[in-house]
């Protein structure tokens, strides 16, 4: 069976050199159903891909917010495979 990839861009505040991407990636990828993280701290961005049946986007925004980072942004294409829509 497999298993549905989605992705979620997140634009962050409070992310401001590699030791904040590190943390964030370390972090991220010990939760069940996320399967990459990518973080850019020169555009103040992370793009995170999960499995949508395992974990809900408000549960990864969660778990970046309780690091102290703000979400300013977030688009989420789990709803459809062609266009990202805004996470809710």
């Amino acid at each position: 069976m497999t298993q549905l990839l989605s992705n979620i861009v997140l634009i962050l505040g409070g992310m401001n050199n590699i030791s904040c991407e590190n943390q964030l990636i370390n972090e991220l990828l010990q939760i069940d159903g996320i399967q990459m993280v990518e973080p850019n701290f020169i555009m103040s961005l992370i793009i995170i891909t999960y499995l949508a049946a395992k974990i809900h986007p408000s549960r990864i925004i969660d778990v970046i917010e309780s690091l102290g980072y703000n979400v300013r942004s977030c688009l989420d294409e789990s709803k459809s495979r062609s266009k990202y829509t805004h996470c809710s």
